[in-house]
């Protein structure tokens, strides 16, 4: 009997843990195929031990607010207001992966981003772009 109860426990655990990977799995996949990029601002940052903090940032997307919490090693530059892409799904804007390995152009700001995101990430020479656009004839 007790044989039996372990080969079902081990059954419910493997079914559950396939259940989660084919789950993320297609949100990857709905991300990779439809997502959307837009700015995060860092709003706060916590301590949770030496090497680790948890960072708190809120992006916009169709004029609604979100906000993402994320845990990472302490970096000096991450400071309050930075800036970070973030993927995120136009159905369900909640659905993100952050991308912290991309700088954000100092030029770029949360006002920058339009309404619905950008299909790809903004060019380098993007802030060329937007100081032509905001000069007056």
């Amino acid at each position: 009997m007790k044989r039996k109860t372990e080969i079902v426990g081990i059954l419910i655990l493997i079914t559950l843990s396939v259940s989660l990977f084919l789950f993320n799995n297609k949100e990857v996949n709905e991300l990779d195929k439809d997502g959307v990029f837009v700015l995060g601002k860092l709003i706060s940052s916590t301590s949770e031990g030496e090497m680790s903090w948890v960072y708190r940032y809120e992006y916009y997307f169709n004029g609604n607010g979100y906000s993402r919490s994320f845990t990472g090693p302490v970096k000096a530059e991450i400071l309050r207001d930075s800036l970070m892409f973030f993927y995120i799904l136009p159905e369900s804007p909640s659905t993100c992966r952050q991308i912290s390995d991309v700088r954000v152009p100092v030029c770029l700001g949360l006002n920058d981003v339009p309404k619905y995101g950008w299909k790809e990430l903004p060019a380098n020479n993007i802030c060329d772009s937007i100081k032509h656009n905001n000069q007056r004839p």
